[in-house]
């Protein structure tokens, strides 16, 4: 008998789907005090971390603060297009290239 147990869980219908709702801005993801960090929260009991540092990973984290899962590249290489979503969000770089540009035109 195969239990889902004995098998590997594979995280990349859910990176995609982050992907997918970040995307279409349903996921709000935020700076935080470290750097190439970022966060977000689904459903109000899991937080999503991005932390894009030495190793980049994605953390599962629940309403009590326990991580439960931690992604990382070699499990879901679709993870670095989300972290460059990420932090294209948290960094509002399309608000700060709007304005650049604005400014440029203004020379």
């Amino acid at each position: 008998m195969n239990s889902q147990l004995e098998n590997d869980l594979d995280p990349t219908p859910l990176v995609e789907a982050l992907i997918e709702k970040t995307r279409a801005g349903k996921l709000k993801w935020e700076a935080t005090a470290a750097p190439n960090t970022y966060i977000t929260s689904v459903g109000g009991n899991t937080t999503l971390e991005i932390d894009d540092d030495e190793y980049l990973t994605l953390s599962l984290t629940d309403s009590q603060g326990k991580t439960f899962m931690v992604i990382s590249t070699s499990e879901a290489p679709g993870l670095r297009v989300l972290a460059r979503l990420a932090r294209r969000i948290a960094n509002k770089v399309d608000e700060r290239m709007q304005a650049l540009i604005e400014v440029v035109q203004k020379l």
